[in-house]
């Protein structure tokens, strides 16, 4: 499962369409804010269910990117996260793995070949990968 939190509808068809594409059997969540990512997050922990990756853009009401990955990294610090935006000052960036984030999808729509290619490749790194023993880890906790 594969958990994409922005606010623009057109990103999260795209990526969705995407996905879908690379990965077909991979589910597709999507929210609009990091408070329902947030929500969706400990409802599927209730479950016992836990996203393979999270994509999350920067730029969001209320909470941006960068304060919901501190916060998520808190609570679920093994769940791969990947920040996604227009920006790509340096500054930022690195203020994306400080915060975090497990990589950086610059989402450029000047040339949406390259964002598909970096979405790939968040996929192969991350999805095709061996999963954490959550429940190893809950219980550690």
């Amino acid at each position: 499962m594969i958990l994409v939190c922005d606010d623009d509808a057109d990103v999260k068809k795209h990526v969705k369409r995407v996905i879908a594409r690379l990965s077909p059997k991979e589910e597709v969540i999507t929210v609009n804010s990091c408070g329902e990512l947030i929500d969706l997050l400990v409802i599927k922990e209730d479950e016992g269910v836990y996203p393979d990756l999270i994509m999350i853009d920067l730029i969001m009401p209320r909470l941006t990117g960068i304060e919901c990955i501190e916060m998520l990294k808190f609570r679920f610090p093994l769940i791969p996260s990947v920040a996604m935006s227009a920006i790509s000052d340096e500054n930022i960036i690195a203020e994306i793995y400080a915060a975090g984030f497990n990589g950086f999808l610059h989402k450029g729509f000047f040339n949406k070949d390259n964002f598909e290619i970096q979405i790939e490749s968040a996929i192969h790194l991350w999805i095709n990968n061996p999963k954490p023993n959550w429940i190893t880890y809950n219980k550690s906790r």
